[in-house]
């Protein structure tokens, strides 16, 4: 898990950091770039625990419910419902762009293949399976 030191950086600095930062990501127009800056900057943790975020962001966009998207993502649902409530307090800029990059043909075609990958609950649990077919005839 990341660690933050207990010392304080003085607000200035913290603003010059982070506009460093975040210049670094927007200078960053490849997805091999991008690639390059992630690998660099994170550790292999952080970069799973950022991309499942984004995925959760994702299928709480395409409505898929708290148990949908704990089983998918292999994460808890207390977790899916802790950033449920984040995303309801989102930036705007944020959804906007969020829900630009959905509309994207392509990203939709990669996100149907992740769910229709991991689309069948683990467990065979005969109301798992039924909720999921019905999920299935609502799409």
């Amino acid at each position: 898990m990341a660690q933050i030191s207990r010392r304080r950086l003085n607000p200035k600095v913290w603003d010059q950091i982070l506009h460093l930062f975040l210049r670094a990501l927007i200078e960053t127009k490849s997805e091999a770039g991008a690639k390059g800056l992630t690998n660099s900057f994170l550790t292999s943790t952080e970069r799973v625990m950022l991309a499942k975020r984004l995925a959760l962001f994702f299928f709480i966009e395409k409505g898929l419910t708290v148990r949908e998207i704990a089983d998918r993502l292999k994460i808890s649902t207390a977790t899916v419902v802790r950033w449920q409530l984040a995303w309801s307090r989102a930036d705007a800029n944020f959804k906007k762009v969020i829900r630009q990059i959905m509309a994207q043909e392509e990203i939709n075609r990669l996100f149907d293949k992740v769910l229709a990958v991991v689309s069948w609950p683990q467990t065979i649990g005969r109301r798992r399976w039924s909720e999921e077919l019905a999920r299935k005839k609502k799409h």
